[in-house]
């Protein structure tokens, strides 16, 4: 059993650059592969944690040299798949940023420590020339989260594989 939960995780480290993206989805694309329950998700998963990679990267960062940790998992038997990103970049803000508005996000306290959970974003139409990569990991995942810390930013994204 160990071995199989072995192979159902890929954990990568790279620099904080949009050159190095494209390893994400040759990776995705490995891991689905190899758990086949994955292959018909396999494209809007790419897709929403490159757009998570993305802003990390240019929002977190803005230009300034850094790593960011990626961790892929099959989990609860083939139920959901899930992305976790740990970059060092400042800590994440919603207040911060003009879009999407505050509100997209539920902010919880405990034990000292920030949880916040996107919600619904609204369509950011054609008016705004940026701004459709958390719209798109709304609509394309089921959970959404980020823990921001003094250290950096633990971010969080989960499908459900069973509908």
């Amino acid at each position: 059993m160990e071995n199989q939960e072995q192979a159902q995780q890929v954990t990568l480290q790279f620099p904080a650059d949009h050159k190095y993206l494209a390893l994400l989805g040759a990776v995705i694309t490995a891991f689905a592969a190899a758990n086949p329950q994955l292959a018909p998700q396999a494209y809007p998963l790419q897709l929403a944690v490159h757009e998570a990679l993305t802003n990390i990267i240019e929002h977190g960062y803005r230009g300034k040299p850094g790593a960011i940790l990626v961790r892929l998992q099959l989990g609860g038997n083939g139920r959901f798949f899930s992305a976790e990103l740990e970059d060092q970049a400042p800590p994440y803000s919603p207040e911060q940023n003009q879009w999407p508005p505050a509100g997209s996000w539920q902010r919880s306290d405990s034990d000292g420590s920030i949880l916040l959970r996107l919600q619904q974003v609204p369509d950011p139409g054609l008016e705004h020339e940026r701004g459709r990569g958390l719209f798109l990991i709304s609509q394309l995942m089921d959970d959404f989260t980020c823990k921001p810390g003094p250290s950096g930013n633990f971010w969080h994204l989960v499908k459900n594989l069973e509908k």
